[in-house]
């Protein structure tokens, strides 16, 4: 993935924004095909563990799931391939590499893009697809957003700044908001597995959006501080 901004000769990933702008302007979308809804498989806590244990460590072994879990190898086996493979909750496997040189200072950051019309959007995730620097796109249902994590080294930083900048004289970008990622005090997790008890999903939304109100005004302390 994103051997088109690889300079071979060098060995060191390369930066095309303006030429970016010009595959997003130029792209053609053709029209999404209709996927067969299939009926959803409702995972059990076993499978709900398995699937947790995996997204922390991608590399561990079936054994080790089924100490951890107190059952046999063949049962984690049975839940692995019947509930989690076959059903299709665990879809495809993704191996992602980074191309940059050790010596390069990066960082992991956050946008947020607001697009002029969900065309534009969609143009602009399809000319991203197979680009070095980003680690995770995701359109927001019903709106023309796209959230992004990206990979860049600090030099580049300012240049993707002027990228989005571009964008928008040229109509297609509406807003973005763009922060810093702290890798080292974060962590994330696809599936809020804590709030699975006792055979349902429990979202505590109230408490949720309290707490983090809490977070935020003490953050705000912090820094009038």
């Amino acid at each position: 993935m994103g051997i088109d901004w690889y300079d071979f000769k060098e060995k060191k990933p390369v930066f095309k924004w303006n030429e970016l702008i010009e595959e997003i302007k130029n792209i053609k979308i053709s029209e999404p095909q209709k996927e067969k809804i299939e009926p959803f498989y409702e995972p059990d806590e076993i499978d709900l563990k398995i699937l947790e244990m995996i997204e922390d460590d991608t590399k561990i072994s079936l054994t080790n799931i089924s100490k951890a879990l107190g059952i046999s190898v063949p049962a984690v086996k049975y839940h692995y391939d019947n509930h989690l493979i076959k059903t299709g909750i665990i879809k495809s496997f993704l191996v992602k590499v980074t191309l940059f040189p050790k010596q390069d200072m990066t960082s992991l950051y956050y946008a947020i893009l607001r697009f002029k019309s969900k065309d534009y959007r969609e143009k602009f995730a399809e000319a991203i697809k197979n680009k070095h620097f980003v680690s995770q796109a995701t359109s927001v249902s019903e709106e023309n957003i796209l959230t992004m994590t990206l990979l860049l080294p600090y030099y580049e930083y300012l240049n993707f700044v002027r990228f989005l900048w571009d964008l928008i004289k040229e109509g297609i970008l509406e807003s973005y908001e763009l922060g810093n990622l702290d890798t080292a005090n974060s962590f994330w997790k696809v599936l809020p597995y804590e709030l699975y008890k006792n055979g349902k999903w429990n979202y505590p939304h109230d408490e949720i959006i309290r707490n983090l109100h809490l977070l935020v005004a003490k953050q705000e302390l912090n820094f009038r501080a």
